[in-house]
């Protein structure tokens, strides 16, 4: 007669069991490896997109940096004043105008509106003035 333990358990299962506990375990390890591969292409892949905006970027601070040089050139400002027709004042030459600002904040706005004009006389005055005046 054979007589077995409740209690025990065959070897085969406790073999089997192990054999699926490690395979689950190298399938976790396969999925997670798998995982950090993706990650890493879509990070390169950021990393290059990135790099071709930022030497876009930096050729266009490049050109706006050349076009800030050129509009602070002292001499480039004096050549295309003077095509314009302006040239310097004496610093004697330059007045302080005094404004009255008194009543600017409590303007009526109901009130109707008079056109007034305003304006400067030149230094130089045209040739075609200079005659009528003498």
């Amino acid at each position: 007669m054979i007589y077995r333990m409740k209690g025990r358990k065959k070897r085969a299962n406790n073999t089997r069991s192990i054999i699926l506990f490690y395979g689950f375990i190298g399938f976790i390890i396969i999925v997670l490896y798998m995982w950090g591969k993706v990650q890493i292409d879509f990070i390169l892949r950021d990393i290059d997109t990135l790099r071709d905006k930022k030497s876009v970027l930096q050729i266009e601070v490049d050109n706006l940096q050349i076009e800030v040089n050129r509009m602070r050139s002292y001499t480039r400002i004096v050549k295309e004043a003077r095509k314009l027709g302006l040239d310097f004042v004496a610093a004697s030459k330059i007045t302080t105008l005094e404004v009255d600002l008194q009543g600017i904040d409590s303007y009526d706005y109901n009130r109707p509106l008079k056109l007034r004009y305003a304006g400067l006389n030149p230094f130089n005055k045209p040739e075609e003035e200079a005659s009528e005046d003498k």
